[in-house]
């Protein structure tokens, strides 16, 4: 709060979230983080910025076949926990936005990679340094 008074800023970049390789926590606490934490933030935001930048995930689809998503297409129905809030918090923004002219971009992003990540791309990225990374 006190960085949005002590500061002009005018976009900001949502990218924090419980991720889903903590998938042994309950539903209630990534809707908590998730989702929550988006309107917060939005209500803190609102008519201070000039855009603000929601990173999603392409899991809100859930089960795409080989063609893909597109953007069109109504969120699955089979969700994680973790794809069901990252869900919930894109309508919690749809909401505010309709309500109070709140400018918006939401990204559907695919598989991220950091230092922080310990689930999927760590073994992918040590398969390829090892020169044992097949195509199948």
């Amino acid at each position: 709060r006190e960085c949005l008074k002590a500061e002009k800023i005018d976009v900001v970049i949502h990218l924090a979230a419980l991720m889903s390789d903590k998938d042994y926590l309950s539903r209630d606490e990534f809707l908590k983080v998730n989702v929550l934490g988006i309107k917060n933030l939005m209500e803190e935001t609102a008519g201070k910025i000039k855009q603000f930048i929601y990173i999603s995930t392409v899991g809100v689809y859930g089960y795409t076949d080989e063609l893909g998503a597109s953007e069109t297409q109504p969120y699955g129905d089979s969700l994680s926990d973790y794809e069901f809030s990252k869900k919930e918090a894109e309508r919690a923004i749809l909401s505010f936005a309709s309500r109070n002219n709140f400018p918006f971009t939401i990204l559907r992003l695919g598989q991220l990679y950091g230092p922080y990540v310990y689930y999927g791309w760590p073994q992918v990225i040590k398969r390829i340094q090892k020169k044992r990374m097949f195509i199948v």
